[in-house]
């Protein structure tokens, strides 16, 4: 999978990135074989 995670008025940390990926990547057990995906994650601050 490729990630891209922006952040509007937010850094994005390397903590935060590897919450997301970890997350997104639970996603894998529901599809049989190989995924090719494109994630795009946007944080923003309220």
């Amino acid at each position: 999978m490729k990630f891209n995670i922006r952040g509007d008025n937010v850094e994005v940390t390397p903590a935060i990135r590897e919450f997301i990926m970890k997350k997104v990547e639970k996603l894998e057990k529901y599809f049989d074989g190989a995924i090719s995906a494109d994630v795009q994650v946007k944080l923003k601050s309220i």
